[in-house]
Order: C-alpha cells, then sequence, then structure tokens
C-alpha cells in the first residue's frame, strides 16, 4: 500500500513489516498513531479537505450527541410527564388553545425521544468515525498528488507495482 510507504517517508523512518507487526504489535500501533497524527495535521485546510472536514463535523456531532443521550431522554420524560400531568383532569382550568399547544408539546417531546432512543445510538457513532477515517486515508492520495515531484513518482511506482 503506497500510503504507507508515503507516510513512512513523511515521517522519515521505516514501517513496520508484517512480521515485524505480529512481534511487536505495539511498536506497529505507534507508528500507525504517528502516521495519523501527521495526516490529521496536514490536513486542516477545510477548503482543500472539505469532505473529511464534513466527515469530522458529522462524527463530533453524534459523538457528542450519543454523549448526551441520556440527559435527553431525561429532559424528554420530564417533559412528558408535565405535559400529560397538565393534560389530566387536574389542569382544567387551562383553556381549550393552551391544552391544543400542550399537546403539541407532547408530541414533540415524545418523538424527540424515540429519536434519541432509536437513531443515538453507539452503532451510529461508529459508523460516523468509520467514514472519517475511511476519508482521512484517502486525503493520503490529495496529499501524495499534491505533493512534490518525488512524491508523485512514488504514487506512480505503487500504481504501476
Amino acid at each position: 500500500m503506497y500510503d504507507r510507504a508515503y507516510l513512512a517517508k513523511q515521517l522519515r523512518e521505516a514501517p513496520p513489516s508484517a512480521e515485524e507487526e505480529e512481534r511487536d504489535p505495539a511498536a506497529a500501533d505507534a507508528f500507525y498513531d504517528r502516521c495519523g497524527v501527521w495526516l490529521r495535521e496536514h490536513t486542516r485546510d477545510k477548503a482543500k479537505f472539505r469532505i473529511l472536514f464534513e466527515e469530522n463535523m458529522t462524527y463530533g456531532f453524534r459523538r457528542n450527541l450519543y454523549g448526551l443521550r441520556w440527559l435527553g431522554l431525561a429532559l424528554n420524560a420530564l417533559v412528558v410527564a408535565v405535559c400529560v400531568y397538565l393534560l389530566c383532569p387536574f389542569g382544567t382550568w387551562i383553556s381549550e388553545t393552551t391544552r391544543t399547544e400542550i399537546f403539541a408539546v407532547l408530541t414533540i417531546a415524545a418523538i424527540h425521544a424515540l429519536y434519541f432512543l432509536f437513531f443515538v445510538t453507539r452503532r451510529s457513532v461508529e459508523e460516523a468515525s468509520e467514514q472519517y477515517a475511511r476519508q482521512l486515508a484517502l486525503s493520503c492520495e490529495g496529499l501524495m498528488g499534491s505533493g512534490s515531484e518525488d512524491n508523485q513518482s512514488l504514487s506512480k511506482a505503487a500504481k504501476v507495482g
């Protein structure tokens, strides 16, 4: 894979072989971590790497929303409980127009709670992280194509071989 060769060249170190990866997985992981750091640092241009930036925003949004999932569910449950209380016979002092508005709030809170339950999941965060990782790997090709003649010859040699 020429991306690995390109990143190793940028880090000025040899990539681990398959045997080295098996023998010392921690060292291999450290190499790939350094590759990831280098790649993220060199793909910060939002205009040039727009899709990568958008995937990163999607991942961050989903991760943060998942982190707030239980708080969101609790607040929705509170809103639903208050609305149900107000719509019960205890709330006879509430006008019909206000009752309609409360019912609308109840409906929206219930739908929002269902969204949190069924769509704000760990799997949705994992999917977003996979999309971001895929786009980050693809951005390496963009860096290789826009680099020096040496980088372009490395890319051509890898595609031929």
